[in-house]
This record gives C-alpha cells, sequence and structure tokens, in this order.
C-alpha cells in the first residue's frame, strides 16, 4: 500500500498557544491516533500504530500514513483540549487507484476557523527512523587509515587525516609502545592487587553539588547553591547503585574494576608531552545531546559490562487518563535515552579498543532503582518501537520482555535502608547481567590489562561535572587521593547564604542546636567580621568548666598581620573575659567590665559566648543583663547554645546539621540521636558520602586495654601505610599521588579517661609500621601536644572537652562497656574526622588476634 498524509488545521499557532490536541478516526470507537500534551512546555505526542508525527506544529500539523491500509479510511477530525463537539468538521479519507490519482493532500479543518473541501491524494513517502549512531563509519587502528569524504565518524583515531591515506610512522609506533608499556607498568602500582581484588574509580561518589567561594572579613567561605532536581535524583540513584555494587563484590568477591563519573572526552586526555604523539584510538569530539554511560565494569572473568542508572520514578498521580500520560512520557524519556547512552557506549568503546582484533562483546544494563517493572511495561506498551531499541541494546529476544533484564526498585533495597543481600538477589543481577563463562565470551588477562591501564590509569583524568561558574575538581583514583580530597572538601567553611546575612543585619544572633553542628565556626566568623570593623571582640570563657581555647587563639592569629608587616587596616582588638558562671557575683562583674568599656570608649563592641559547653547555669542571666547594660548599636552578642540554655532575646538560628563530616562519620552518631542528621538530601546533597567506615577488630581480655596492645598498634598501622599510603615529609617525592596523606593528619583518640605515654604499646606498634606519632598530655583545662610538623597525634577521649581538633583521619579505639566513655564527648571525638573514620573494637574470636573487615553504612 502507498503512503499518505493528513493535515490539520487550527484557528491558532499552537506553538505558541501551548493547547493540548488529538486526532481521532471517527469509524468505530473514536480512538485517537495522536494524542498531544505540552508539558513543561515540550510537545510530547502519542502516536497509534500506522501512523507518524514528526512533533513540527504551528498553526497547522502533518500526520503520516506509511501504509494506507483499508482500514485505515473513513473519517478523521482534529481537536483541541477546549473544543466542544460543535466546533469539529470532519473529513473523509478513501483510497484510489494509481490511474486516477497521482499526488494530492487532505486537510482537516477546525470548526469555526475555516471550512476546507479534504482531497484525498496518494504520495509516495518513504519514511525511514535512522538507527542513531548504527551507521556511523568507526576507523580502525591499522597501519593504514583510510576516511571516505561522503563519511562522518562519530569517533576517530589520535592520528587522523581527513580524505587520505596515512600510514603511521616508525616513531609513532614506538611512542605508542611505550605509553602502553607505561600505562600498564603505572596501574600495577595504583592497584596492586588488580588481578584478584576489586576496584572503584573514583573510590567514592562525589556528588555534583555546587558551591560558590566567598570571602567573610577575608575569610573564604563556600555557600553551597540549590541544585536541579533532576541531578539531586540522579547523584542518588548512582550512588545506591554503586553502594549495591561494593556489596555485591564483597558477597562474590568478584574480581573487577568499576568507572563511574566519566565523560567520553576524558579517555586518555592527560599522556603527559612523552607519549602526546602516540596513535592509540581516541574520541573525536564528544556529541553533547547524548551523554556517557553511568558505570562501567570490567570483569577479568566476565569481560566488559556498561550501565545507564535513570532516576525517573512514578508520580503520585490520579487515575486520570492525562495525568498517567504524562508520567509515562517522562518514563519512555528516559529509557530512549538511555538506549542512546548504551547505544554509543558500545560504538565507542569497541572503537577504542579496536586495535585489538575481535573485541569480545560489551554488554548493557539499564538500571531503574526508583521505578517498577510494571510501570515501565506500561509506558513500553504503547511505544513499540523503543521497546524495540530497549530489547536490541540488551540483546533479548524478539518474543521476550526487555524489561525483564532491566534492573528495577524491586530488585534494589531502598537508598534509605540498609543493603541486605540474600543468594537469590544475587543471583538475579549475575543473570541480568549475563556474567557467564559462554564461548562468545574471549576475554583474557591481556585484555584486561589493556583496557585497565587505558580507562582507569593515570592518563584518563575524569573532573567533576558541574558548570564553570562553580567549584570543579580532579577527581581521585585511589582510595588515599579520595580521603585526602573528602578530608578537604569537609574542612572548608560551608555556609548557607541566610547567616551570612546576619553578620551584617543581626545584632543579637543565637545559634542553637546539638553539638558539632558548626555553632562554633559562625562564632569565628563573625567575630571575625567585628575585628575587620575595627570592634573589639570580648570572648568570654567559664572558669568552673573546661575551657577550649580555640576561638580566642583563633581569633588573635587573624589579628596578626602577614609576616609581621604593618597594615593599613585598623582591626580591633581580641579580649578573653574570664567568668564563673556558677557565681551570680562573677557574673554581674564580667559584664560590668565589658559594659564599662563600651561606654568608655564609646564604640561597639561583639561578644561571644559558648553556652553550649557551661556547665554553671546563669548564662541566660550574664546574657540579659549585658542586653541591658550595653543597648542599641553599641553591641553584637553572638551565644552559642543549646534548646533549654538559649534566652528568648535576638534572632535565634538553628543548626542541626553536621556538616563538617561526611554522611559515613555522620551516621555513627545520628544513630544514637535523634535530633542530630546529614545534610538535607532533598534540597542540597553534600560534596560526597565519605570512605566507608572501616573496622578493625582485636582480640582482648578484662585486664587487658588496647592502648597497650603492640599487635593492635600494628594492624592499625598496616592498614594507614598499604591502604591509606601515609607518608611524611621524606617520601613526598617518591609519590605520584596527587593528594598525598600526611602523619599529620592522622589522630588517634583513646575511648577511655586513660593517661597515653609515649611508650604505650599501641604506639609503638604504629611506629613499627613507620608511623611517626606522639602522645597528648592533659594540664589542667589544656591539652599540650608536642610540637611536630608532621607527626600523627594520640590522645584520651577526655581531651576531646577542651581540645578541638579535625583530621582527615580518625582512629577511634574503643574498650569493653566496662571501661569505654560514650556520651557527647565520645560524639566530639568521632566527629572530629573529616573523611577516614577507623572504628577499632573488641571482639571475642579466639581463632586471630587481630581480624580487620570493612563494613559500609547505608
Amino acid at each position: 500500500m502507498a503512503a499518505t498524509s493528513l493535515t490539520c488545521s487550527f484557528p491558532v499557532d499552537l506553538s505558541v498557544a501551548k493547547i493540548d490536541f488529538s486526532v481521532h478516526h471517527a469509524n468505530g470507537t473514536g480512538k485517537a491516533v495522536l494524542d498531544c500534551l505540552w508539558v513543561k512546555g515540550k510537545l510530547e505526542c502519542f502516536d497509534a500504530p500506522g501512523y507518524i508525527f514528526n512533533r513540527n506544529v504551528s498553526n497547522q500539523l502533518t500526520i503520516y500514513i506509511q501504509h494506507a491500509f483499508p482500514n485505515l479510511t473513513g473519517e478523521y477530525y482534529c481537536k483541541l483540549s477546549d473544543s466542544t463537539n460543535y466546533d469539529i468538521q470532519h473529513c473523509q479519507l478513501t483510497l484510489k487507484t494509481e490511474e486516477t490519482t497521482n499526488k494530492a493532500s487532505l486537510a482537516i479543518g477546525l470548526g469555526c476557523a475555516f471550512a476546507a473541501v479534504a482531497v484525498v491524494i496518494i504520495v509516495l513517502v518513504i519514511f525511514f527512523r535512522k538507527k542513531l549512531f548504527r551507521r556511523r563509519l568507526f576507523m580502525r587502528p591499522k597501519s593504514e587509515v583510510e576516511v571516505h569524504e561522503e563519511e562522518q565518524p562519530m569517533v576517530s583515531s589520535k592520528n587522523k587525516n581527513a580524505n587520505v591515506k596515512k600510514k603511521i610512522s616508525e616513531k609513532e609506533k614506538e611512542i605508542t609502545k611505550e605509553f602502553q608499556d607505561f600505562l600498564e607498568n603505572s596501574i600495577l602500582k595504583m592497584y596492586p592487587n588488580m588481578l584478584n581484588g576489586c576496584y572503584f574509580v573514583p573510590p567514592i561518589y562525589f556528588n555534583k553539588t555546587r558551591y560558590k567561594k566567598q570571602f567573610v572579613a577575608d575569610q573564604v567561605v563556600y555557600v553551597p547553591e540549590k541544585s536541579e532536581q533532576r541531578e539531586v535524583r540522579h547523584d542518588l540513584a548512582v550512588q545506591q547503585v554503586m553502594s549495591c555494587l561494593n556489596h555485591l563484590t564483597q558477597h562474590r568477591k568478584e574480581e573487577m574494576f568499576v568507572l563511574t563519573q566519566f565523560q567520553y572526552s576524558d579517555y586518555l586526555s592527560s599522556p603527559g608531552d612523552k607519549y602526546e604523539k602516540h596513535s592509540l584510538p581516541v574520541p573525536e569530539e564528544e556529541d553533547d545531546s547524548v551523554g556517557s554511560f553511568d558505570f562501567l565494569i570490567v570483569h577479568r572473568q566476565y569481560g566488559v559490562l556498561v550501565g545507564v542508572v535513570k532516576a525517573v520514578q512514578e508520580e503520585d498521580v490520579e487515575n486520570s487518563k492525562h495525568e498517567l500520560q504524562r508520567n509515562d512520557i517522562s518514563i519512555i524519556e528516559e529509557v530512549q535515552e538511555a538506549v542512546k547512552q548504551l547505544i554509543k557506549a558500545n560504538d565507542t568503546i569497541r572503537h577504542l579498543m579496536g586495535d585489538h582484533e575481535n573485541f569480545p562483546k560489551v554488554r548493557q544494563t539499564l538500571i531503574l532503582p526508583n521505578l517498577s517493572r510494571n510501570s515501565l511495561q506500561r509506558a513500553l506498551k504503547d511505544h513499540h518501537d523503543i521497546a524495540v531499541e530497549l530489547r536490541q541494546c540488551l540483546e533479548v529476544d524478539a518474543v521476550k520482555d526487555p524489561t525483564e533484564l532491566c534492573v528495577c526498585s524491586e530488585h534494589l533495597p531502598h537508598c534509605s535502608k540498609p543493603v541486605h543481600f540474600n543468594k537469590g538477589f544475587v543471583t538475579y543481577i549475575r543473570q541480568c547481567w549475563k556474567w557467564t563463562t559462554s564461548n562468545d565470551v574471549r576475554w583474557n588477562d591481556t585484555l584486561h590489562r589493556s583496557m585497565i591501564s587505558r580507562f582507569f590509569g593515570p592518563a584518563t583524568q575524569s573532573t567533576l561535572k558541574v558548570s564553570e561558574d562553580y567549584e570543579r575538581f580532579m577527581l581521585p583514583k585511589t582510595l588515599a587521593e579520595a580521603v585526602s580530597l573528602t578530608g578537604d572538601l569537609y574542612s572548608r567553611s560551608v555556609l548557607q547564604q541566610d547567616i551570612i546575612k546576619q553578620f551584617h543585619d543581626k545584632h543579637t544572633v543565637f545559634l542553637t542546636g546539638p553539638p558539632n553542628t558548626g555553632k562554633t565556626r559562625i562564632l569565628t566568623l563573625a567575630g571575625a567580621t567585628c575585628l575587620s570593623r575595627g570592634q573589639n571582640v570580648f570572648v568570654v570563657k567559664d572558669t568552673s568548666s573546661p575551657y577550649d581555647p580555640f576561638l580566642s587563639q583563633h581569633l588573635k592569629s587573624l589579628n596578626m598581620p602577614p609576616n609581621n608587616q604593618p597594615t593599613s587596616n585598623a582591626l580591633g582588638e581580641v579580649y578573653e573575659e574570664a567568668c564563673n558562671f556558677e557565681s551570680e557575683k562573677s557574673v554581674k562583674e564580667c559584664v560590668e567590665r565589658i559594659a564599662n568599656t563600651s561606654l568608655k570608649e564609646n564604640q561597639t563592641i561583639c561578644v561571644l559566648l559558648d553556652i553550649g559547653h557551661l556547665k554553671g547555669k546563669r548564662a541566660k542571666m550574664f546574657c540579659e543583663t549585658l542586653s541591658h547594660k550595653v543597648v542599641g548599636d553599641h553591641l553584637r552578642l553572638w551565644v552559642s547554645c543549646t534548646g533549654d540554655s538559649c534566652p528568648t532575646q535576638g534572632f535565634r538560628w538553628t543548626c542541626n546539621e553536621i556538616v563538617n563530616c561526611p554522611p559515613a562519620v555522620v551516621r555513627e552518631v545520628v544513630k544514637y540521636k535523634e535530633n542530630t542528621k546529614a545534610k538535607n538530601t532533598n534540597i542540597i546533597l553534600p560534596p560526597t558520602d565519605g570512605p566507608p567506615v572501616k573496622y578493625i577488630y582485636y582480640k582482648t581480655s578484662l585486664r587487658d586495654e588496647p592502648h597497650g596492645s603492640l599487635k593492635c598498634g600494628q594492624g592499625v598501622g598496616s592498614f594507614l601505610v598499604t591502604e591509606l599510603l601515609i607518608t611524611g615529609n621524606e617520601s613526598a617525592s617518591q609519590s605520584a599521588q596527587k593528594a598525598q596523606l600526611r602523619f599529620k593528619d592522622v589522630l588517634i583518640i583513646f575511648g577511655k579517661d586513660c593517661s597515653i605515654e609515649e611508650n604505650s604499646g599501641f604506639l609503638m606498634g604504629l611506629r613499627d609500621k613507620g608511623i611517626s606519632v606522639h602522645a597528648a598530655k592533659r594540664e589542667e583545662n589544656t591539652v599540650v601536644v608536642k610540637d611536630d610538623s608532621d607527626s600523627a597525634w594520640a590522645m584520651s577521649v577526655s581531651c576531646m572537652e577542651t581540645y578541638r581538633v579535625k583530621r582527615k583521619v580518625v582512629v577511634y579505639v574503643e574498650y569493653y562497656s566496662l571501661f569505654k566513655t560514650g556520651g557527647e564527648t565520645r560524639d566530639r571525638a568521632v566527629t572530629s574526622c573529616t573523611s577516614q573514620l577507623i572504628l577499632v573494637q573488641p571482639t571475642v574470636a579466639v581463632t586471630a588476634l587481630l581480624a580487620t573487615e570493612t563494613q559500609h553504612h547505608s
């Protein structure tokens, strides 16, 4: 049968009016052959089998009928969503023989707009749906490369010259061979257990959180900005999949590499000057309209698996037809995009590894963590073409349901719950990915090393994908790099824009919330702002409580000009004001001294008070009395407090989020505290979840104490040196790490109020493994640590009452419940970690003195 077209005319330009419309075949049920909706300003359409609509619409639209069978003849009409039956006119489609018809058109008029006589013409229209990327030409990296003029390759060899034949020179061959050797030797150092272990690159996932850098009193702060909801959902979905893969590898001990957060432009993008002229295949300029894969698995036994993760979910909709259709449109869009990504991934990977003859099959998978299989099946039911493309990607037989090989929400644990795997789940995942030892898999260690060296080696370097207006950084490849980068990210001052505004607008501010939520850091910035204005700052300390000098010491350091050079800026002075908050008399005298200074100098003063850690009961009285003594613009009072201790006057800012620890560390605290939480994942995600907590177990008895255990210290030292590559200054030049961890990045805290000596067994064990470490001493209300520019510190947990320090790596040594110290002091110790937390815990195991394992928490 020949092809024909139907033309609809409307009284308005639908591309401007954004009115939903439909075209109906009046014969029989009058079911719509085309139903179009405007979704967020974008036209989405459902067309019935046999009808093709190109999505172009103005005040006219055209539908193509590829084969005009008799059952498609009869009456048709067009309808706007706001039309009535009286506005519609019907037109007749009939078939004529070729002798009497050569060319024609069918016009269908809409009511009041105009009426036209429909003339039927049979037009030969050949409509081809091009399979994206299937017809692309890929160059093979042979000794001779030929590109034809009429063909446009998506990717090409590094040494390309269009329209001519080029022979790779002997020099290029030599450089390429040296480059390959360099890459393979490098990965042996980067991944020592390459053939028998499992590596994720980057080792942890980094969210596409956007930060803008600002300055508050010459101090750098980072202000997070709300991300697109689509990006937030995608980051959460990929993290969930990576968590599952982590547990899968532990359950099965898989020998594989997993690559995420990769763009094709990253591939061999940093070969170095020496190997710049290599002739290995590389991608051409990337087509931005189709994204990269979400993860790539290179398995030593089963070969290559490429996966795409889509965060589309079932929306809460009523059972109306249009709402369900809108939801299905979103699902189909995501599936269609995933299919394009998978096709591109397959073609690109095969090209990049094209110098290996007969490269094995690249398997593909689609994961939908938030969507049920039933919803996916419903959406695909009316989109046969998309189902066919998905079936081809997943290599499903024509009679099979392609959704059977998609991993959906019912196959994955919810992201908010701990991941519990059983044998059935693991079997299902392996079946979906066809990880079998069938004859078509021709994978060997030579291919394995080659692909690892190129995709995971030093020449392929990825960067966090955020817009150029926001901070970007290079993604790490090894655990040591990831721990160092995470520590840097969580050591920064991160503040909401609303609280920064209060530095200038409010005179009295009360910061309320549980410990470890950034209140002291805000106090510091408030004091720095006042100093920069030439205002004096009074830091009030309670002589009846353990006192942490961090606040006053930091402010004094800000007040000192760099290199003792004179400065033209008139800065204020920092005063430490002692007050016994158990004595009403002492409180009144302290207030009088501060007030008299303000009245005498007739200038604005800033008073900083940390109530949250005071044992005295008269903090409220202090604030109220001071506010009456120093009134108006002459007083800026910033106070940190808990909810019960906060005075009622002034502006109150609630701090509930632990912002200077990664969520992996925070979970060790929040599981015991209901009023403390991590970042609000619905608005702004944290930079990263952080490295998983490392658990190291030791065997002991009630008579033994871990701080005296040599072997316990050796076990911890082995992990620090072997896995985190902790080193001292003397070996800095020996490492190619971009962000090397130092001894000074490590803090060891013993969970018992005890004296830690330099010759303690645990510290001796650390030194046996090459770790430089010194013990801290507590003298009255202060903590004394030997001043060493590059040494780890070790201290009792009781030191945390008066000493606040942040380190990238924190080793917390726990005791049996009879001895261990808990509560706020332990929480402060744990949350002093900005990256890698190591919990050393007792066990009753009798087969081993020291056993280690890593546990992941979701």
